[in-house]
């Protein structure tokens, strides 16, 4: 047998975050209903336990409850073998997660439909964390729905940045013009290359600012793996980028 591998620790807090997990976590029960060598199975535990706290801790934040029964792969192995088929398997899996991912999509949905306000201290450094989450969730990803999930995540993480722009640098309105609504990306983001950014020596600069955020609303709606990895380094450039607009 394989020997037990390191726990490991991943970080979920936003509902675009934890679809990402949701959505690999229902990837990878499905994958190893595959399975018949057990060494596989264990080899894959860390994993799933590292979604499953990630999830567990995440989700409670929302009162909404882990989906799954099951506390390790091999509790799974002993049910998955008298419901059938792979595909009955995989089907079984996806209707537990069903009503938590459908929470889950139904607040990422919403989530624009609201103005909080911007946070009092936040900063471009306070982004590191989610850079890091939306990193995390690449290497995971092993569904169409984990792609579109990476995808979901990153445009979350343009929100924050919207959020970070209105408060740090609400300047970037013109007189007499309304500011954009708190959450609109595309809008802060226009205004802050204007401001910071004109200039036909910065074009390149400001067409691929904007790319960047195109490639996150596609790879949210088309679940493939290429736009899924575009969109996460896309945003970290953007997060990278932006900030030194504005100090040069």
């Amino acid at each position: 047998m394989i020997g037990a591998s390191k726990r490991k620790t991943l970080r979920a807090t936003t509902p675009g975050e934890l679809l990402g997990v949701l959505d690999d976590q229902i990837g990878l029960l499905a994958g190893v209903a595959r399975y018949s060598d057990q060494d596989l199975i264990f080899a894959r535990e860390a994993d799933h336990d590292a979604n499953k706290d990630a999830l567990t801790a995440g989700l409670k934040r929302l009162d909404l409850p882990y989906p799954f029964s099951y506390t390790t792969l091999m509790s799974w192995r002993g049910t998955w073998r008298s419901i059938g088929g792979y595909s009955d398997r995989e089907q079984h899996i996806i209707d537990m997660a069903a009503p938590v991912r459908t929470k889950l999509v139904s607040l990422i949905n919403n989530a624009g439909l609201v103005d909080t306000g911007p946070d009092a201290e936040r900063s471009w450094s306070d982004l590191e964390e989610d850079l890091s989450a939306l990193a995390a969730l690449v290497p995971l990803a092993e569904t169409k729905h984990a792609y579109k999930s990476i995808g979901v995540a990153a445009r979350d993480l343009h929100i924050e940045v919207a959020k970070i722009i209105s408060a740090l640098t609400p300047s970037v309105v013109p007189n007499g013009q309304n500011s954009p609504k708190m959450g609109d990306f595309k809008s802060w983001l226009d205004l802050y290359l204007a401001a910071h950014a004109s200039g036909s020596s910065n074009k390149e600069l400001r067409s691929l600012m904007r790319q960047a955020n195109l490639v996150a609303q596609s790879a949210a709606h088309s679940g493939k793996k290429a736009e899924a990895v575009a969109s996460a380094q896309a945003t970290i450039l953007i997060v990278r980028v932006l900030p030194i607009f504005m100090k040069s």
